[in-house]
């Protein structure tokens, strides 16, 4: 698949239905097919929503459990998240899952690797979130 059509892909599953994000390590060993298929493009769809997770979710060794953005400068944020993004690995969920809910999709996840996603996003919106 050449990157227009995984670009094309990716633009129809966040905007109509699902792209499910795991962690590098687990999603080498997800069956893809034609009802998961894997590609980077997703990425940039995803990049705000993602980002906006990681800078709101509260920072486990902070006693006060504030979160990332506000302890941490923007240039600080943004190479945290850089570092943590690198270990995405996108998987764009075919046009059948796009009905289905969130049950159906993280049984699909399961049939095809043992690990559970780390996000699973629907319509542009993080609606699983495995931390």
């Amino acid at each position: 698949m050449d990157s227009i059509q995984a670009r094309t892909l990716a633009h129809r599953a966040f905007s109509k239905g699902y792209i499910v994000v795991f962690d590098i390590k687990d999603g080498l060993k997800v069956e893809a097919d034609d009802q998961f298929v894997r590609t980077n493009e997703a990425f940039s769809f995803c990049r705000e929503a993602l980002f906006g997770h990681y800078a709101n979710e509260p920072d486990d060794e902070d006693p006060e459990g504030r979160s990332l953005r506000e302890i941490e400068s923007a240039d600080e944020l943004e190479l945290g998240f850089q570092e943590v993004s690198s270990q995405y690995m996108f998987f764009v969920l075919s046009g059948r899952f796009d009905s289905v809910g969130l049950d159906e999709v993280l049984a699909a996840c399961r049939e095809r690797c043992f690990f559970a996603p780390w996000q699973v996003i629907r319509k542009g919106k993080i609606v699983f979130s495995a931390e």
